[in-house]
């Protein structure tokens, strides 16, 4: 008759375990838990110029909130909405000028992930940018004068622009810059203005 085989000599038979299969990074990415859509939100901070040269006296902050979505590795689109405000100002011996207006802008922009060993974007693509108010204080050998936005007739509140950008990602945060290209003009029988060079911190 067959020998018992030992209790501590029998198989047992176990199914493995499901491969937990850690988030790829998209390509160029070192932040692995990105999604093919995610929420962005960005702080920036900048300056104008104008033909070329930085407008001295002049600032701008930006905060801007978008939802990206990857159409193809590595190719993204991001639309969203951003609120700035703009200031400007002169303080010389017989003239003083000061300056604020508030804008909001809508940009649609098509982006690529590049790099292997860090993480980097880079993006283009048009925007609608809109004024909201904006209000200004002259003074001139002592006469005071304010002007808002209901003013200015020739003024043209849409203007269409241009914006070119990189971003450098980290795993909780990015930092970036952009430059805004104005194609059409503020006011009415003038060339296209308004470039902007922002750096932002996005998270």
């Amino acid at each position: 008759s067959p020998k018992p085989v030992p209790q501590n000599e029998v198989s047992s038979s176990k199914e493995p375990e499901d491969e937990i299969i850690e988030p790829a990074a998209y390509p160029g990415s070192n932040v692995r838990d990105r999604r093919p859509n995610e929420a962005i939100g960005r702080f920036s901070g900048g300056m104008f110029f104008n033909e070329g040269e930085l407008v001295e006296n002049t600032f701008a902050l930006e905060l801007y909130f978008a939802s990206r979505s990857y159409v193809a590795d590595p190719l993204f689109l991001e639309y969203g909405l951003a609120y700035g405000i703009e200031s400007s100002w002169a303080n010389e011996k017989d003239y003083k000028y000061d300056a604020m207006s508030h804008s909001l802008q809508l940009p649609i922009l098509l982006g690529a992930s590049i790099g292997r060993d860090f993480g980097a974007d880079v993006y283009v693509g048009p925007y609608l940018d809109f004024t909201v108010a904006s209000k200004s204080e002259m003074e001139i050998l002592g006469e005071k004068s304010v002007t808002i936005l209901r003013d200015l007739e020739d003024y043209n509140r849409f203007q269409l622009g241009l914006k070119i950008g990189a971003e450098f990602g980290f795993d909780v945060f990015s930092i970036g810059v952009n430059f805004s290209i104005g194609l059409t003009s503020r006011y009415k029988g003038t060339d296209p203005s308004g470039s902007k060079l922002m750096f932002y911190l996005a998270f």
